[in-house]
């Protein structure tokens, strides 16, 4: 509804002037002196009716106030002064005001006295003012948010996790978690589609809660965009599917224009599928710059799986690795252990105990397989373990034995909260040290007086450290440094080893950067692919020559292993088209590195060996192998004087580029060097 109020009263001396010229007759009299202010009538184009969007105000004059009234001369609540146009014959101007997103009120402007002037110089003498009532709550109230976007199966995009794995993108597209363009509060990906990007230009998603599941029944995964244009096509793609088709995809085009608005996907075909793919602007390409937004990718139902929260071998065992075993004792009512299927997640493989009327208070097991020791140190000896009891109160006790350099023995009792439900117990053990074997006592210090059966999953350590030397060693089988990825870059990413990843990268690269992108694609995220962790930027002119960016991967379990054996180091390695390609191919430095020596005075802190080796191709198919006699030592910490001496005590790999191998030069068409950057997949000796 519209409100429109003037102020207005004829001055004593315009009322006497008035009078006086309607007493007056005809006669050859000069006209008399324009004394009369200026007055103007407020509409809007949304009169009648509660706006939802931009509104514009026009401000009619009762006579041309020339150039005197300017948008400084309007006040606004409620909203924001947009566009101002004055036309020339100086009788009318127009203001476009934006409503407070995601509420409900009334906009108000006010134009003050004396705000402009007529061509006699009369100022206005009164104020004005109009409203408007408005509201720009969408369904939910808020901008970006459905408000049922709060299960397993629904995205939002809001909590940490979430990763991008785009491709096709060699024209410098780009995608990210960014701002909702309606919503300062609401966080949305960002998808920017440039020219030289391909038809296909895309990405998987992921760090999604589970598989997507399409029934029979069900097929329909909905996705709200926003897009510059109606027509804009949107292609949704499953992959990776079990109970059906390896792949489902699906077009839908948008239908409004900078709006929000949802998509629905009718996929089909059904099945569980482990990989979204996601095409914004799908099967053909731009000429400029397109941004596009998406938020609540909401799937029929989320296959469950099990909470493991990054339980990677060897630092947390899981029991769904080969090789894990038990030896129970005092066992003697016929008490079991064994690995067995999760009571409330059939693709889940746990501990299964039950203890048996007879068997001692100390029923129990030692836990082997795990292939590397406990560590446990002084501000670091909190172990966790998930547990399903049949009730409350259950005493838990968990025990480590075997202590090297003279360690004793050391445990810890935690009672159950919860009953016939997974939940996670906390162990902050007494004493540090490292332990070779690992003791659990479910329903410890007790008998119990009829069958009793307990879950056990997910028991994650601090630290470990690997068993043996030699390139054969526990924890470094088959020379394998890292084959798979998983976690989310920079937060918890790993090898599936246990090693720590990530990437360094010079200040001046990110003080110059246009756009960045990261993730983790390993087989979780990408069955059948190539797995990798990956991590790029693009630069504004002009360069930095001489900087550097590089990855490191730790060694299993962030241990210490033993390389001195082995003739070579196969690296699986590639970069963006951009800078991976016929002409361009740089040269790549890898650098090994001991664990840190007190007043080291090399880069890492440890003793350092490098090598240099030629890229020659682009892709994933890209692997080098580089004979470890073509390294030599960068630094001795430790007084080595042969490259085999410091990698007897590997901790840690790293890739480079550096300086002028870094691309600086070619530009695409907003000026911005072309994408840097390098995916990283296998590291393995042989």
């Amino acid at each position: 509804m519209t409100h429109l109020t003037s102020t207005f009263k004829l001055s004593a001396t315009a009322l006497a002037a008035t009078l006086m010229l309607a007493a007056c007759g005809g006669g050859d009299a000069e006209p008399p002196a324009d004394i009369v202010p200026p007055t103007v009538v407020i509409t809007d184009s949304e009169a009648g009716a509660t706006a939802s969007g931009d509104v514009t105000f026009t401000f009619t004059f009762s006579e041309s106030v020339g150039g005197s009234f300017v948008a400084d001369d309007v006040s606004v609540t409620g909203g924001t002064k947009g566009t101002f146009t004055m036309a020339g014959n100086g009788l009318s101007a127009t203001l476009v005001v934006t409503p407070t997103a995601d509420s409900a009120g009334t906009m108000v402007v006010n134009v003050a006295t004396g705000a402009f002037v007529d061509t006699s110089g009369n100022a206005s003498t009164v104020a004005f003012t109009a409203s408007q009532d408005y509201s720009t709550v969408v369904s939910g109230g808020v901008s970006g948010s459905t408000g049922t976007c709060t299960t397993v199966n629904c995205t939002d995009f809001s909590a940490a996790g979430i990763g991008f794995a785009p491709f096709e993108n060699g024209g410098g597209g780009s995608v990210m978690i960014g701002t909702d363009p309606n919503d300062a509060n609401n966080k949305v990906v960002q998808f920017v589609k440039k020219p030289g990007d391909g038809e296909y230009f895309g990405t998987t998603i992921t760090g999604l809660a589970g598989p997507a599941v399409l029934t029979a029944d069900n097929k329909t995964v909905t996705l709200r965009v926003f897009s510059p244009a109606a027509g804009t096509n949107f292609l949704l793609k499953f992959e990776g599917g079990t109970g059906g088709p390896a792949v489902t995809e699906k077009d839908v085009a948008s239908t409004v224009a900078n709006e929000w608005e949802t998509l629905s996907f009718v996929m089909p075909a059904a099945g569980t599928y482990s990989t979204v793919v996601l095409f914004p602007n799908g099967r053909s390409s731009v000429s400029a710059n397109t941004t596009i937004y998406v938020d609540e990718l909401k799937f029929p139902a989320a296959a469950v799986v099990p909470p493991v929260s990054g339980c990677v071998s060897p630092s947390c065992i899981d029991f769904s690795a080969a090789g894990i075993g038990f030896a129970p004792f005092e066992n003697g009512g016929g008490g079991t252990v064994a690995v067995v299927t999760d009571p409330s997640d059939a693709t889940n493989k746990v501990a299964k105990f039950v203890k048996k009327a007879g068997d001692g208070d100390y029923f129990g097991t030692t836990i082997t397989g795990l292939g590397a020791n406990v560590v446990l140190t002084p501000t670091a000896r909190t172990v966790t373990m998930r547990v399903f009891s049949p009730a409350a109160g259950k005493n838990f006790l968990l025990k480590f034995e075997g202590g090297t350099g003279g360690a004793l023995p050391t445990e810890k009792d935690v009672v159950t909260t919860k009953a016939n439900e997974w939940e996670t117990l906390t162990f902050v053990l007494p004493d540090s040290g490292t332990y070779s074997t690992i003791v659990l006592f479910p329903n410890g210090r007790s008998p119990v007086s009829a069958d009793t059966t307990f879950y056990v999953d997910d028991i994650k350590f601090p630290a470990t450290a690997t068993t043996g030397g030699g390139g054969g060693s526990s924890g470094f089988t088959g020379g394998i440094f890292a084959a798979d990825y998983v976690g989310d870059l920079f937060v918890n990413s790993k090898t599936a080893l246990g090693g720590d990843v990530g990437f360094f990268f010079d200040d001046r690269l990110v003080s110059t950067k246009a756009y960045d992108y990261a993730g983790v694609a390993g087989l979780a995220q990408n069955p059948g692919g190539v797995p990798n962790f990956y991590f790029g930027f693009g630069l504004n002119a002009p360069a930095i020559t001489n900087a550097y960016f590089g990855a490191f991967i730790k060694a299993p379990g962030n241990a210490v292993v033993d390389a001195s054996a082995f003739a070579n180091i196969k690296v699986n390695v590639w970069g963006p088209d951009q800078l991976f390609k016929a002409g361009t191919f740089p040269a790549l430095k890898v650098v090994m590195q001991g664990p840190a020596v007190s007043g080291c005075a090399s880069n890492s802190g440890g003793s350092e060996v490098s090598a240099t080796f030629q890229t020659t191709s682009q892709g994933a198919a890209a692997v080098y192998n580089i004979p470890l006699a073509n390294f030599s030592i960068v630094t001795a910490c430790s007084g080595e004087t042969t490259v085999a001496q410091v990698l007897a005590k590997l901790a840690q790999v790293n890739i480079l580029l550096e300086g002028t191998n870094i691309q600086y030069v070619n530009k695409d068409g907003d000026g911005v060097a072309f994408t840097n950057g390098l995916n990283v997949g296998s590291i393995k000796f042989d």
